[in-house]
């Protein structure tokens, strides 16, 4: 089983060296307002680009397209970005890079913004950079976007008390006013606005006097699956058993859980969560002066939290690779160990005489495929770990499966 995970290692390592690229029907309008029709590079990034690859057609030689040539970038029905020169704050957010009193420093850059809500009054944008994330705001006749300002910072007075000023709720609140001036809204609704995509996303949605538009694209989606898990107990360290033979254990596995996208409209970056039940098995002998068996069943549940990434990323194929970690949770039975002594033909049998821990924590891998968005097939693996806590010897298990899910979310 060893070797065909590996194999399917090797297999999807030489996928992604061939799949790195995805392209995507778009249009790119450049500096010189012409729009050029054809397929943009569509890729899962953290942070908003500043170049993006382009083709004419699919066979064409790419092009690279950057705020110095290009003004708008379209991703069909995914994504917009416009470039702009704005005002970049650059105080931090992360505790740990916080300035002692309030940082407004800025920087006046040309970048591209990504369009989140377009309007009739005014447009939501966003941009992310390896310091932070910022939304932007464009009324229709204003040639510049401002950025929705939110500082936190020590204070001065007690280093240990973060501080933060949200000037990003009045600027909202004035242009809730200056287009509603009739209507009359609790400050409360914006004193309590949290700086978030969501939140203000519904507050600009009222500004235009609209809805906030649901994605059609699934965040999420729900799996369950059926499968075979193989394992090979093992002892470690000076045991009579350390050289002898475990046979292979057979049994079904039940999996279920929750994949997260990090980008739904890519989907190509998911976050598991996975519950795994199964059962796993020892049987050992060992001959010296006197013959000696150990033998037990361990039922378990198994929560692994794992990422996952699509290299090869097709609505119809995908090829994947995923790591995580396993919090095994396992109850045992019919632990016993048998010892027989040929000089008087007698027979010990000690039940629980090897004691085995009920929680355990190992490492796991997997790879697979993924067919029309519904049904996966995974090779795993999951490291040898003990099961128990001697100092001098220990059991071992390690785990290989062949899983198949069925996805309920469609992506």
């Amino acid at each position: 089983m060893k070797y065909l995970f590996a194999g399917c290692i090797l297999l999807f390592s030489t996928v992604a060296a061939k799949a790195q690229t995805n392209f995507v029907k778009g249009y790119v309008i450049t500096s010189t307002k012409d729009t050029l029709k054809g397929f943009v590079d569509y890729r899962e990034k953290e942070h908003n680009p500043s170049s993006f690859k382009f083709k004419s057609n699919t066979g064409d030689k790419v092009q690279t397209f950057t705020a110095d040539n290009a003004s708008e970038i379209n991703i069909e029905g995914k994504d917009i970005y416009q470039r702009f020169i704005v005002d970049v704050s650059q105080s931090k957010t992360e505790a740990a890079y916080l300035s002692v009193g309030i940082d407004l420093t800025v920087r006046r850059d040309t970048v591209f913004l990504q369009v989140l809500q377009k309007g009739t009054n005014v447009t939501l944008y966003r941009y992310s950079n390896d310091i932070k994330n910022r939304f932007y705001i464009k009324e229709r006749d204003v040639a510049e976007p401002i950025e929705l300002i939110r500082n936190l910072y020590l204070d001065p007075n007690n280093t240990t008390v973060i501080k933060s000023s949200n000037s990003y709720s009045n600027q909202l609140m004035q242009l809730f006013t200056k287009y509603h001036a009739n209507i009359s809204v609790p400050s409360r609704k914006f004193t309590y606005l949290d700086y978030s995509e969501r939140d203000i996303e519904k507050i600009v949605a009222d500004i235009n006097g609209d809805v906030v538009k649901k994605s059609n694209v699934a965040k999420s989606r729900f799996f369950a699956g059926l499968g075979l898990n193989l394992n090979k107990a093992k002892y470690t360290g000076a045991s009579s058993f350390t050289d002898g033979t475990s046979k292979m254990g057979y049994s079904p596995i039940l999996t279920g859980g929750l994949d997260v996208f990090s980008n739904p409209q890519i989907g190509r970056l998911i976050y598991r969560l996975e519950l795994s039940v199964l059962m796993n098995s020892g049987d050992f002998s060992s001959s010296e002066n006197n013959i000696r068996t150990h033998s037990f069943k361990q039922y378990s549940a198994v929560f692994a939290p794992q990422v996952l990434y699509n290299f090869y990323n097709t609505d119809r194929l995908k090829f994947y690779v995923s790591a995580g970690a396993g919090l095994m949770v396992s109850k045992y039975s019919r632990n016993i160990s048998t010892t027989y002594y040929p000089f008087n033909d007698a027979l010990l049998v000690e039940e629980n005489k090897v004691e085995l821990q009920p929680f355990n924590f190992s490492p796991q891998a997997s790879a697979g495929i993924v067919l029309n968005k519904k049904i996966q097939i995974s090779a795993g693996y999951s490291f040898e770990t003990a099961i128990s806590n001697y100092v001098y010897y220990n059991v071992s298990m390690q785990r290989t499966s062949i899983v198949i899910n069925y996805f309920f979310n469609k992506k």
